[in-house]
């Protein structure tokens, strides 16, 4: 606020107060755009950091890097998937050729419990699968359309992971954290046992796991941060009561490794190495064993 003698001194010499109020002006309009300007770079990283859906090979690298308090991320992505594994990756069919195309809704939040950041995330996908399946040297073709499962996911930080306000984000050094995660799948998708291929699951999965990270870089934001990432999990299923062409299947728990290294390019892109591992995960159908334990 002006006092007295500035007002009688503007009476005298009006262009220093108005040189005085545009100087103001130029310094709030500068603030804000260094406000913006952070807020897109955030926001940017942050489009990074999302768990990808699980139909993917794993959460993907930096999916749970800390984020500001009270983040909402609404992200929309697809896949074009070309093999022998099923919508469910947890399924792998010999001899089948199967063609998936998917699009991903995905919202995340993150919030504080006691301190420390916890995160949960919602996963709607829709599409259509088709393709041929090898049964018993007689190749059937079949296709399907629809919505996938849902998912619905948790984390929470434990050591190296405090809830950070956007000021206390962007000053934060991180070095090692470690957290816990779920994800569970819901049978909510499109389902029919008189077809050999669904988007549907027509079972529940429950994924339980650790978090692991190493940050190299004064901030999270530094343009030369590099990470050191492992997730070690386990994923139990249940039972399929009206599978294509039996009556029962079941699966038994599926371990799984994945693993990367980051580094930033810059303060909004980066480069990874990945690495993914499985074992496990063998079925029975109508309680012959199928002898298709996965190592891979």
């Amino acid at each position: 606020m002006a006092t007295v003698s500035e007002w009688n001194n503007a009476a005298a010499r009006p262009d220093v107060f108005n040189t005085k109020n545009r100087a103001r002006r130029h310094a709030i309009g500068l603030l804000l755009i260094r406000r913006w300007f952070l807020a897109s770079i955030i926001l940017l990283v942050l489009s990074l950091l999302i768990p990808t859906n699980a139909s993917a090979q794993g959460f993907g690298p930096r999916a749970f890097q800390l984020v500001p308090e009270n983040t909402n991320v609404l992200a929309l992505y697809g896949y074009l998937l070309d093999g022998n594994r099923a919508v469910d990756p947890s399924v792998v069919i010999q001899g089948a050729d199967i063609d998936i195309d998917l699009a991903v809704l995905q919202y995340s939040r993150a919030f504080a419990i006691k301190g420390n950041q916890a995160g949960i995330y919602g996963i709607v996908s829709a599409g259509q699968v088709d393709g041929a399946v090898d049964l018993g040297g007689m190749a059937l073709s079949d296709s399907n359309s629809g919505f996938g499962d849902i998912q619905i996911g948790a984390t929470f930080g434990v050591i190296g992971s405090p809830s950070l306000s956007l000021e206390e984000y962007v000053k934060f050094k991180p070095a090692f954290s470690a957290g816990i995660l779920t994800l569970f799948t819901l049978p909510t998708g499109q389902y029919d046992e008189s077809h050999a291929l669904n988007l549907g699951t027509n079972r529940w999965a429950a994924q339980l796991g650790t978090v692991l990270l190493w940050y190299q870089g004064d901030t999270l934001l530094d343009p030369r941060l590099r990470t050191f990432e492992l997730v070690p999990s386990f994923t139990f299923y249940g039972d399929n009561d009206d599978p294509f062409g039996a009556n029962s299947t079941e699966q038994s728990a599926m371990f799984k490794l994945e693993g990367h290294i980051t580094q930033n390019i810059n303060q909004a892109m980066f480069l990874s190495a990945d690495a993914f591992y499985t074992y496990g995960g063998e079925t029975t159908t109508d309680g012959v064993n199928n002898n298709d334990k996965q190592s891979a």
